[in-house]
């Protein structure tokens, strides 16, 4: 078909239907589908890129076809694309008309056209993602909006309604240079994905959209939609959520933790969706499109990596197979512990960092490989009372073992940190295999070991340590009782083996006896130095005693003599033998003159009269 006699020049970047449309006004039609239908134009095939629409299009309107439809909008069965860029479905602005001003401001004074025929449409103009002209260096503004179905896609008669505006626009639209965003997207349709970059992977429509998605939860917060942001918004936010995406894994995963750590101090909910919000439900429910599945292998590895997710849950609706991060809270469930004591074992071990001390149990988090074994260890401990409880000592044996050594903890208390320590029931049970390792089940005058202790004078940790040690014979289990003092042993048996060495002395009980002595005068002769006494050890009941040694009693006998001892040698009353010694002047020692008994020195006695 040859060209109409009335055209208009094509140029380059311009979409098909601006194409028409300014042809229609050009042949005197103020609506191109009324043109369309004059001149048997499928319309409908133009805007859907139907080659045989664009090629009946460029005839009619004496250009190239080829160079008209390398700018049309290709609607197909997986969605639309432009440039051979994949732009999904939806991702192209079809009613509401975005351009630059100046762009506009510069058709119009070409002279060389009339009027009516001389603004036109830029193809990228109809992108989402593109919020900046390249060429003046500011931002598209939306100059018409075509709610009428008949003016729908008709470019230049809604671009000339509103030519007397174009002065104002202009002056009130924003001058800022493109973003890397918009520079990415316009190198991608002017020259297709270099394949060198992490998003060259995706089409276009998923790059647009993850940046967008993503940026505005980092740019706005997690529960902002697309749809309440403007366009300025929307620019800042494409903007930033690109910066991350573009440098693929490791991007989008800063991106994460940077919405991670706002969340950390607060006490909200915790989980994927209250942490990284729209994005994650966008990514979660709001689309199928497999497209995006390689982010979200990213989302789930760092959500796995980062965050307290175990089997049994879910990301992204993918079930978790493996734990790699504990919080306290799940670890307690875990592991069986309450989570304040939990808390402070792993502060005490230095495994929580100062700075999360004060965190919630769900937002203090660490490593399971780091801790495991720990946490094995820790889920099954006691305190120090609870341990004495588990053994079945009474108060307060468990303090006297824990002291002597015989248990000891995985942690230590008594600080500032653990008031408690934490001690291991495996190891209480192995102490309590090794303190009945020789027991039978009946032993003949059996006691247990506190009894036995005290019939024994001697401490329940020394019949501990001869248990342990293996050097009683005669240890017996009651059958009634458990643990500590289920174990029986013979007092007798223990007595000789803590028996101490003897001292060698005589007690002050044998020197009364020995000579007839009252326990006053005993006393009394020792408190003044007049028999000498030493202190020893008593060999059955360990305890400091004053004795006399048999030679410092001798040597006293020796030298004095009481008048009752006298009397009892010379086989005479006590009495007579008084008078006999008065009568011959011989008088008690007055050294012992404060002693309750008379004391006579054998020199001055002399020989009994014959």
């Amino acid at each position: 078909m040859a060209a109409l006699s009335i055209t208009v020049p094509f140029h380059d970047g311009e979409t098909p239907v601006s194409f028409g449309s300014r042809l229609a006004q050009a042949n005197g039609r103020d609506r191109v589908r009324d043109f369309a239908l004059d001149v048997g134009l499928d319309f409908a095939g133009v805007v859907a890129g139907r080659p045989a629409a664009l090629a009946r299009l460029a005839d009619m309107g004496g250009c190239c076809s080829l160079a008209l439809a390398s700018w049309a909008a290709v609607t197909g069965a997986d969605g639309t694309t432009l440039r051979g860029e994949n732009l999904g479905w939806r991702n192209l602005r079809r009613s509401r008309v975005f351009a630059c001003p100046s762009c506009l401001l510069a058709d119009l004074r070409d002279e060389t056209l009339e009027p009516e025929v001389r603004v036109w449409g830029r193809a990228i103009w109809q992108v989402p993602a593109l919020r900046t002209c390249r060429v003046h260096g500011q931002e598209l503004v939306e100059i018409a909006h075509a709610d009428d179905p008949t003016s729908l896609h008709d470019f230049a008669s809604l671009a000339l309604s509103r030519a007397d505006d174009l002065v104002d626009l202009d002056a009130a639209s924003e001058r800022r240079a493109p973003s890397d965003f918009e520079a990415y997207v316009h190198d991608r349709l002017s020259a297709g994905p270099s394949g060198t970059r992490f998003l060259d992977g995706f089409p276009l429509h998923a790059v647009m959209r993850l940046s967008e998605n993503l940026g505005v939860v980092m740019t706005f917060g997690r529960k902002v939609r697309l749809d309440d942001l403007g366009e300025r918004d929307l620019h800042q936010a494409g903007a930033r959520g690109f910066a991350s995406a573009s440098v693929g894994e490791a991007g989008i995963r800063a991106a994460l933790v940077e919405l991670q750590s706002t969340f950390f101090d607060g006490v909200a909910d915790w989980g994927p969706k209250a942490m990284f919000g729209r994005f994650y439900e966008w990514l979660a429910h709001e689309n199928a499109d497999p497209v995006y599945d390689p982010v979200r292998d990213i989302v789930e590895r760092h959500v796995v990596e980062t965050m307290p997710i175990g089997p049994g849950e879910a990301i992204l609706g993918r079930e978790v197979t493996v734990r790699r991060i504990h919080s306290l809270h799940s670890a307690s469930i875990e592991y069986g512990m309450h989570p304040k004591r939990l808390r402070k074992l792993l502060v005490a071990d230095g495994l929580i960092k100062s700075e999360d001390a004060g965190r919630s149990d769900e937002r203090v988090l660490f490593p399971v490989e780091a801790v495991s074994a720990r946490l094995a260890t820790l889920s099954d401990t006691f305190s120090l009372t609870r341990a004495g409880q588990y053994l079945n000592a009474p108060r307060p044996h468990e303090r006297l073992l824990f002291a002597a050594g015989f248990i000891q903890p995985v942690v230590t208390g008594g600080t500032d940190v653990l008031k408690d320590h934490a001690i291991r029931r495996a190891d209480l049970d192995d102490f309590i295999a090794k303190l009945t390792a020789s027991a039978r089940l009946e032993v003949a005058g059996g006691l247990p070991i506190p009894t036995a202790a005290n019939r024994a004078n001697c401490s329940a940790m020394e019949v501990v340590r001869l248990l342990l040690d293996s050097r009683l014979a005669n240890v017996g289990i009651d059958g009634e009782s458990r643990g500590y003092l289920s174990v029986l042993v013979d007092p007798d048996e223990v007595k000789g083996l803590v028996r101490k060495e003897d001292h060698g002395g005589l007690s002050l009980r044998t020197v009364e006896k020995r000579m007839s002595w009252s326990t006053k005068v005993v006393t009394s002769l020792i408190d003044r130095c007049l028999l000498t006494c030493t202190v020893a050890v008593n060999p059955v009941k360990r305890c400091p005693q004053r004795v006399v040694l048999e030679s410092d009693l001798l040597a006293f006998d020796e030298s004095f003599v009481s008048l009752h001892s006298l009397a009892k040698e010379r086989g005479v009353h006590f009495r007579k033998l008084k008078a006999e010694l008065v009568a011959r002047g011989v008088a008690p020692d007055p050294a012992f003159a404060d002693v309750p008994a008379s004391f006579y020195r054998r020199a001055d006695i002399g020989n009994p009269p014959t």
